[in-house]
């Protein structure tokens, strides 16, 4: 239901530069409406709660109203979760965090096959660089591909595809246990970007079915449709880290194998599912709806978002690099994925109440404090020489990157919400791999193994840079959505 735009008045009851409105709606968008070119669609406004209004601009106040909004907004957004989840169903749900697996186990298994044969950071580095390019650029040719195939046709063939280079991946293992000098190098990155461009595209348009399904609702769902696609996304790290554990332990004898393994485990049981239950795949079909009167055209500030979520891609790269140099000097590839699972696992968990709750934090707030979060946790890292301190610098680091993945997601959906054509899901996740492509191929090339602090220190780099971008976004912010606001000396005379 569309609700009419607030009144002038309301406009002129908030503290400027706080983020917190004097009477507050039901999110910050809904009281900073200045920007002629976006249509919201809004819930009718509840009342406030009495520490919900602002008194007076103190830190202490500013930080008790957010976090009263944050409790009332999570409330609301767990609900319309309820609703997201029951329209998808339970089988579609499963399936979509499961087929989210086979991109970051083949990546782990390039990791950990590199390094048991080669002994080499910067050799898996490249490697995984080129299987997450390729990725990436097959990700941005998504819509065509599926426009000349089908998406019942492209997920099938690239299922199988996908084994087929993995097996290739498998023969080349071989090769370097008989002899290391074997293999070309021009063989084995062509072989790693087969393995990335063949990679079944389940991920962007799982996202972008939640988007159309929901897109007719308000934005508060469509929100929360899309936040959840993004925690499964976001799960399959931890998730597939998890499993290599498990196979090496039980699956196979060669632990480097195991990642392999189980990416042809579950490209065969998705080419099972396209034969015999194509209802649960992803529904891309076009949702036929009335076009908004105003469109949101991509902008500065959606420009500098896209470049912060390459900066967070880049710095979850160039960490496990590092974890992988750590690995080697401890002589331990189950410890590197016990510390994957222990940062990626920290990321999900905080990642998800952010994007249940956070549409009370002004947005360019959210990004300094994270940035700064940010920085501290990566500077934490090269500090930890020891297994007993590199879990608790994880932990850190990864929960401050699940609430700066959490807050982009956020700000990403309500910039890009007004785009009709949905394309933008396909281009986001796809610069997120090209982050995760740089800071993989930076982080392998500073941290073969005796120096894997200075692989540690291109998180520290990539940090200040996303704090720097940060100063951006927030003076692009500023000027859209408070440059017209009354001066506070003149709201507190009327």
């Amino acid at each position: 239901m569309k609700v009419a735009p607030a009144s002038d008045a309301l406009n002129k009851m908030r503290a400027s530069g706080t983020g917190i409105p004097t009477v507050p709606g039901t999110s910050l968008t809904d009281v900073v409406r200045n920007n002629e070119h976006v249509l919201q669609e809004l819930p009718p406004r509840p009342i406030p709660a009495a520490d919900e209004i602002n008194t007076n601009a103190s830190v202490p106040d500013i930080l008790r109203q957010h976090w009263a909004l944050f409790l009332r907004n999570g409330k609301e957004q767990r609900r319309h979760l309820y609703a997201v989840l029951r329209a998808e169903g339970f089988a579609r749900s499963v399936l979509t965090i499961l087929f989210h697996i086979p991109a970051a186990s083949s990546a782990f298994a390039l990791y950990i096959l590199l390094a048991s044969h080669l002994g080499s950071v910067h050799d898996g580095g490249y490697a995984v660089a080129a299987f997450t390019g390729a990725y990436s650029v097959q990700i941005m040719l998504g819509p065509m591909l599926v426009r000349a195939l089908g998406l019942r046709s492209l997920l099938a063939i690239t299922s199988l595809l996908n084994i087929a280079a993995v097996l290739n991946m498998l023969v080349i293992g071989w090769r370097l246990t008989v002899d290391p000098n074997n293999v070309s190098t021009t063989y084995h990155a062509l072989s790693c970007v087969a393995m990335g461009f063949t990679t079944p595209p389940w991920t962007p348009f799982a996202l972008e079915s939640l988007y159309r399904r929901n897109y007719q609702y308000s934005d508060v769902r469509l929100s929360t449709a899309v936040s959840w696609g993004t925690t499964a996304n976001m799960s399959m790290h931890p998730l597939a880290a998890l499993l290599v554990w498990l196979g090496d332990a039980y699956i196979t004898p060669n632990h480097e194998y195991a990642g392999f393994w189980i990416t042809i485990i579950l490209d065969a049981l998705l080419f099972v599912v396209v034969l015999v239950a194509p209802r649960v795949l992803p529904d891309i079909s076009r949702i036929r709806m009335a076009p908004p009167q105003n469109l949101v055209r991509p902008s500065r500030q959606t420009v500098v978002l896209i470049l912060g979520l390459v900066l967070l891609g880049a710095c979850m790269g160039s960490v496990g690099s590092g974890l992988l140099g750590f690995s080697l000097i401890h002589g331990s590839m189950n410890l590197f994925m016990a510390m994957v699972a222990t940062g990626t696992g920290a990321l999900v968990v905080v990642a998800f109440p952010v994007v249940l709750g956070g549409r009370s934090v002004n947005p360019w707030h959210g990004w300094l404090a994270s940035g700064v979060l940010l920085i501290m946790a990566a500077l934490y890292l090269p500090a930890s020489d020891d297994t007993s301190t590199i879990f608790y610098a994880l932990a850190f680091c990864g929960a401050v990157l699940g609430v700066a993945f959490g807050g982009h997601e956020l700000w990403l959906n309500r910039s890009l919400k007004h785009i009709p054509d949905a394309q933008a899901s396909f281009f986001t996740r796809s610069m997120l791999g090209i982050g995760l492509a740089m800071g993989s191929m930076w982080g392998g090339y500073m941290g073969d193994a005796p120096y894997y602090r200075n692989a540690f220190m291109v998180p520290v780099i990539i940090a200040t840079l996303y704090f720097a971008l940060g100063h951006l976004y927030g003076y692009l912010w500023r000027s859209e959505h408070e440059e017209q606001l009354t001066p506070l000396s003149e709201t507190a005379r009327s």
